[in-house]
């Protein structure tokens, strides 16, 4: 849908704290971008789920104040929010391209990451490791990436297994953890298979174990499946761990 390369849609601009993944607690600038390849049923942010005519972007780091502007936007346009949410400068640890799906758009996330590494800001992608064939144009400009790994019995989605390996053995040429969304309905044998699969790529990528915030019926494990998961998970990588939405019990977006 992106008319030129350097523009595209986003959903929002904020500062925030990173509440998933082994960023926990970190100070970041979220770029979500609209629109996303799947449908998960989980899915905390709906309706960045499809390309909106505007997106908001906050006016100061944290105020919660909004603008609400028009898209699609242009990369440095992009640029000029971000760098009015970094203030003080260094405020934050980085910028987290997040979504929706930002490699739904791979020519604008390209450029925009382009010019957020030329600016000087850190990178993170938040992904949902399923569109290995665009990762490979936006990898140099990366330091982090968080990539999930999407399992049919917690997504209601079909099995991605092929493409996340994929996905993986091309990102793991950067710092990468991956995150598994699992719920009290997950299967275990689906666990297992990802644990296997991330082994075999490289058993040191630290995997964390995500239970879903309860929503719409989908509830999280007992602490006895999380206990057993995360055992069957240890049996092939050296760094499994459980963390929560964390930003969901101290009220952030």
């Amino acid at each position: 849908m992106c008319k030129l390369a350097s523009e595209g849609w986003l959903f929002e601009v904020f500062s925030g704290i990173q509440g998933e993944g082994l960023l926990v607690g970190s100070r970041q600038v979220f770029v979500r971008f609209s629109g996303c390849n799947l449908n998960c049923r989980y899915c905390d942010t709906q309706d960045a789920r499809k390309m909106q005519r505007t997106f908001r972007a906050e006016v100061e780091p944290g105020s919660r104040k909004f603008m609400i502007l028009s898209n699609p936007i242009g990369t440095h346009h992009a640029l000029q929010f971000v760098n009015r949410l970094d203030v003080p400068r260094g405020l934050h640890h980085s910028v987290a391209l997040t979504g929706g799906e930002p490699l739904a758009q791979p020519e604008f996330c390209s450029s925009l990451a382009s010019e957020l590494r030329s600016a000087g800001f850190p990178i993170m992608l938040e992904t949902n490791g399923s569109l290995p064939d665009a990762l490979p144009e936006i990898l140099p400009f990366l330091d982090e990436i968080a990539m999930d790994i999407k399992l049919p019995s917690s997504t209601g989605g079909p099995n991605l297994m092929q493409e996340h390996a994929q996905f993986l053995q091309c990102a793991s040429a950067k710092s990468i953890h991956v995150k598994v969304v699992v719920a009290d309905s997950t299967k275990t044998e689906e666990i297992e298979e990802a644990a296997r699969m991330v082994a075999d790529v490289r058993h040191e990528i630290p995997v964390v174990l995500q239970p879903v915030t309860a929503t719409g019926g989908i509830m999280p494990p007992s602490p006895k499946q999380m206990l057993e998961w995360q055992s069957l998970c240890k049996r092939y990588l050296r760094d499994v761990r459980v963390i929560p939405q964390t930003h969901k019990l101290i009220g952030q977006l």
